[in-house]
């Protein structure tokens, strides 16, 4: 029988809330936060944390952030 390999994808998000000036700013600070990784034993690996703009360009930057107070 033959052997394969499959790469597959899985999605995960975070949400962090920063005290910021402006939404670019908010952006900057939750990526400097203590996001979530995964351990090199795991056997996979989440990447780069992005916004869902960057990650799908139908998203608009402006829906990354929304403001709280």
């Amino acid at each position: 029988m033959t052997k394969y390999r499959v790469y597959l994808v899985a999605v995960a998000s975070v949400v962090r809330e920063v005290e910021a000036e402006d939404g670019d700013e908010a952006v900057a600070a939750a990526l400097d936060t203590n996001l979530p990784r995964t351990n090199p034993f795991d056997g996979y690996d989440l990447g780069d944390w992005m916004t869902a703009s960057e990650l799908d360009r139908t998203n608009k930057p402006e829906d990354d952030y929304e403001e709280i107070r």
